[in-house]
């Protein structure tokens, strides 16, 4: 097939897998292949950089996904209870698991310093308090990171955006001497981490020198004033292109972690949260054509796949590769937008896309779809949630079923 020269073998090997053995669909597709392609590259930086990984699940939350990464080498950032006890049936141990989130609750505090996690992120002086209450009144010591706000602009889409100071995200320089006090008067806080997340999809990736120094700074600071800082946290956000090709910043990164290494002279452990990059390039999401209409001069592919499976194109304004695969010969090119059966006129996964005609029948696939897809799906219009498969040595393996409106249904009453 000619029209797939252009993507990556890994797909190319999903596309011929699937319209050998077509599955129902919506339905997204992974590569395992490709999965532990990206899980590698993380295990090599960790070897040739001392750089540990820990992957952000909300990335992707599938649990085969977490255990595939998870027995490669790389640990788990989680940010709520739901993620954490998801990591724990994954396999991971508890010790490997970072708690971020700018919202935590009394519970899920709680639940986490019972179970003994790596580390808690502290978002703001109220959450330093609140934990420190917590560690009192169970009489129980854990490990605290301080998430900084770095004030660095990742000059990307103002949603994903998170370390400039108008960020709910991080605490202010500001407040740190008041942090330093709630440190200080509940002891069973023990301070171990300074971290930092800037946003997501950075293709300037020396921009994480800049966190390093600041991190560095703070950290040197503190273990002036006794505090044993033993690791900084870079934070993730590493940009991936959209264009079905599999590339990364993967080189980019390679020659700035070296330079942070030369940088850190061993005086700090370091460690980062790639969460789009390990998995986003890995999933085709996968729709039928059910109709192809005109009005006006605007053409529409309506598709069973829609925003409650990929709400990127809606949300961010997010662009996939979208290409028409069948068994039949090409056709004509075709300029359309690609839309679901949501009630929305936001419901489409690409606008004025470039397409190969459709037919009612054929398959349309969404690529680059393996991150904050599944992850932010949902049951509007009481769509049941689509079944997740993985190509494992050219076989399919179901790992999530379909969602049954009946089990979609029970869940309100």
């Amino acid at each position: 097939m000619t029209l797939f020269s252009s993507i990556s073998s890994c797909y190319q090997e999903l596309v011929h897998s699937f319209l050998k053995n077509p599955l129902p669909t919506p339905v997204y597709l992974y590569s395992e292949t490709q999965l532990k392609q990206n899980a590698g590259t993380f295990i090599r930086f960790r070897d040739q950089h001392g750089i540990q990984a820990y992957y952000a699940m909300k990335a992707n939350s599938n649990p085969s996904i977490i255990n595939l990464f998870y027995r490669s080498g790389i640990f788990i950032d989680a940010n709520s209870l739901g993620e954490i006890t998801m990591a724990l049936k994954a396999g991971v141990q508890p010790d490997h698991i970072l708690f971020s989130g700018v919202g935590k609750t009394r519970d899920e505090i709680t639940a986490a310093i019972q179970l003994k996690i790596h580390a808690i992120k502290i978002e703001s002086v109220g959450e330093a308090a609140l934990i420190g209450q917590i560690t009192d009144a169970l009489k129980q010591s854990v490990n605290v990171s301080l998430r900084l706000n770095p004030e660095i602009d990742p000059k990307t889409h103002p949603y994903i955006s998170t370390g400039v100071r108008e960020s709910k995200f991080g605490i202010d320089h500001q407040d740190l001497p008041s942090v330093t006090e709630v440190l200080s008067a509940h002891p069973r806080l023990k301070l171990t981490s300074l971290s930092a997340h800037i946003g997501s999809q950075i293709f300037d990736v020396g921009l994480y020198i800049d966190v390093y120094k600041n991190l560095a700074h703070y950290a040197d600071h503190f273990r002036r004033e006794g505090f044993p800082i033993t690791e900084l946290d870079l934070g993730g956000g590493f940009g991936i292109r959209y264009n079905a090709s599999g590339e990364t910043v993967a080189d980019e990164m390679d020659k700035v972690f070296a330079d942070l290494v030369e940088l850190n002279q061993g005086k700090y452990k370091l460690c980062i949260e790639p969460g789009r990059m390990l998995v986003a390039n890995s999933c085709i999401l996968t729709g039928t054509v059910l109709y192809t209409k005109r009005n006006g001069d605007k053409h529409f592919v309506v598709t069973d796949a829609s925003m409650t499976e990929n709400i990127r194109p809606a949300l961010y304004q997010a662009e996939h590769p979208i290409m028409v695969f069948s068994e039949s010969a090409e056709g004509e090119s075709l300029v359309a937008d690609i839309v679901g059966p949501v009630c929305e006129s936001g419901d489409f996964l690409g606008e004025q896309v470039s397409i190969r005609s459709a037919s009612p029948g054929d398959f349309i696939g969404v690529f680059d779809s393996g991150a904050y897809t599944m992850s932010m799906a949902s049951n509007y219009n009481l769509r049941p949630l689509a079944a997740e498969y993985l190509l494992s040595d050219g076989k399919w393996v179901c790992i999530r079923k379909r969602q049954t409106i009946e089990e979609m249904i029970n869940r309100g009453l």
